[in-house]
């Protein structure tokens, strides 16, 4: 799955067509603030496995979007070294060579 840095999304966010593809089941719903609207929405959520540069987060809360590609926000962020370059319009992320990585709970 192809995805966006998004360092504004408190949390990731996938394409509704994985959740069809592998016939995800929400399991609880959580109150997100879409960046264009003043008010928080109700949306389902769903847990997945993800993983980003060879690090396995299990159990990532996400909710869904109609775009084709994800966003990957601060829940996932926070366990990389995120180097941004303006001028050069260049993102890098490297995984920190320590252990420990967060991940997210699992579902109660």
């Amino acid at each position: 799955m192809d995805a966006m840095v998004d360092s504004g999304a408190y949390m990731s966010v996938i394409p509704e067509g994985i959740a069809e593809e592998f016939k995800l089941v929400s399991l609880t719903t959580v109150d997100v603030k879409p960046y264009d609207e003043k008010e928080p929405k109700k949306k389902k959520a769903y847990f997945v496995d993800i993983e980003i540069l060879g690090v396995l987060f299990p159990y990532v809360k996400v909710v869904l979007t109609p775009w084709s590609i994800g966003l990957i926000g601060r829940d996932l962020l926070k366990s990389f070294i995120v180097m941004l370059d303006g001028p050069k319009q260049q993102l890098g992320m490297e995984a920190p060579k320590r252990p420990g990585l967060e991940a997210a709970s699992p579902p109660e």
